[in-house]
């Protein structure tokens, strides 16, 4: 492999489609391995309780992902996505071997101590994107299916039969207020992620908490899974005003749109 940087992605970054948007298109992939760690669930998001892919070190297992090459430029976006300058991952140069038996030193992410919690499962949406990666890149089958058994997802059927079992009642500022003061979610290492809530927009389900406070406004993050048509997966930060204790929002990132948050009544 030419080039300046090798990273080996084992993740939601194997997703070239997903690697895209982040940081532009790479070159000269390949599937190689790492031996000696394990892949696991367990990198903990402060933003929702929920995990992302770590590798832990067991020296009876073996990881695989991508290698591919990057430059300087797209390796300094991939920091910014997994969050290395705030403590969440860090950068660590590993020995991968790909399937022509050939070595490699690459550039890859492990979950810092503090953020690994174990027990816990990751979004469906979060776990296709590993799914479509290896499958992608013809990672053993056996491997895929422990990926699976790990995320552990159940299955939930049709999404308009589960709306129309719900209950549901107009949120309240109260209803999504978080216990831990977290900055606009600016991670905080000295606190637990926030507490988040199930919650309905316009009658999609999401997960949601209050970020901060304004004069006049209150800064809501909220997470999709499904994604959102509009939004995607990933947080979209709204400013809402409060109408009749109904939270209504005002879009100052996209069109301005307004629309109505519902708790979910357990």
């Amino acid at each position: 492999m030419s080039g300046k940087i090798l990273h080996f992605a084992y993740g939601s970054n194997m997703d070239l489609n997903r690697l895209d948007k982040r940081i532009g298109n790479v070159s000269s992939t390949q599937r190689a391995c790492l031996s000696g760690f394990r892949f696991e669930f367990n990198k903990l998001s402060y933003r929702l309780n929920t995990v992302y892919a770590n590798i832990m070190l067991d020296l009876d297992s073996t990881v695989w992902g991508v290698l591919m090459n990057i430059t300087q430029q797209q390796l300094d976006k991939l920091d910014i996505s997994e969050g290395v300058e705030n403590g969440h991952y860090r950068q660590e140069k590993v020995i991968v071997v790909t399937d022509d038996d050939v070595e490699h030193e690459a550039i890859t992410y492990f979950a810092e101590e503090r953020w690994v919690k174990d027990g816990m499962k990751p979004t469906e949406t979060y776990r296709n994107y590993v799914i479509t990666g290896s499958n992608e890149f013809d990672l053993p089958q056996e491997y895929i299916e422990r990926i699976k058994k790990i995320a552990n997802i159940e299955k939930g059927g049709d999404k308009s039969e589960y709306m129309t079992e719900v209950k549901t009642c107009p949120a309240t500022e109260a209803d999504l207020i978080v216990q831990n003061d977290i900055h606009g979610f600016d991670p905080n290492p000295h606190s637990d992620p926030p507490i988040m809530h199930d919650v309905l927009v316009d009658g999609q389900p999401a997960k949601a908490g209050v970020g901060s406070f304004g004069a006049y406004s209150t800064r809501i993050v909220l997470v999709f899974d499904p994604p959102h048509p509009e939004w995607g997966d990933e947080f979209a930060t709204k400013y809402f005003i409060f109408d009749d204790k109904e939270l209504g929002v005002v879009n100052w990132g996209h069109d301005g749109k307004s629309f109505h948050i519902e708790k979910i009544v357990e």
